[in-house]
């Protein structure tokens, strides 16, 4: 996001200088021109290297994700997350799996899987720092007689550079 405002803050001068050395003359025009093109051409090849490498990954375990309340609303249940950073580095996106199970105690308090959400987020959480999360997950309604519970799965830690 921030190369694309430096990018539109830097048309917006390439503008005003192509603008002020038209009325200057040719010559310096051409220059302007030019040199406007040179750099334009390096930020588009320092962009698209930035964007094609490979996101730096931390260790799964740095990151927890706990369940602190979860409630039913219409479309599913609105899920109260406290993501905690034990790693060394900022995150930058995590990616992971909340598995929805139906606890029945009928059957001595054993849990089916009943649904799964996989959740990509952009979040920043400091090394030690934590983070709380609100997320509405769709899920169909549990059958009579069973209890929700939650088990949730760090997939992937991206981490700034």
């Amino acid at each position: 996001m921030f190369q694309i405002l430096v990018a539109v803050a830097v048309l917006f001068a390439a503008v005003a200088a192509l603008a002020a050395s038209h009325r200057v003359g040719h010559r310096q025009f051409v220059r302007v021109s030019g040199g406007i093109a040179a750099l334009a051409l390096v930020a588009l090849v320092a962009m698209v290297w930035d964007i094609a490498r490979p996101p730096a990954l931390a260790p799964v375990e740095s990151v927890t994700v706990e369940v602190l309340d979860a409630h039913r609303v219409e479309v599913g249940y609105r899920l109260e997350l406290l993501v905690s950073n034990q790693g060394s580095e900022n995150t930058r996106q995590l990616t992971f799996a909340v598995q929805l199970l139906g606890c029945s105690e009928a059957v001595d308090g054993e849990c089916q899987p009943r649904g799964s959400d996989r959740v990509d987020m952009p979040m920043h959480v400091p090394p030690g720092g934590e983070y709380p999360l609100s997320r509405i997950l769709t899920y169909d309604p549990l059958p009579e007689g069973e209890q929700p519970a939650w088990r949730v799965t760090v997939e992937q830690v991206q981490v700034y550079r």
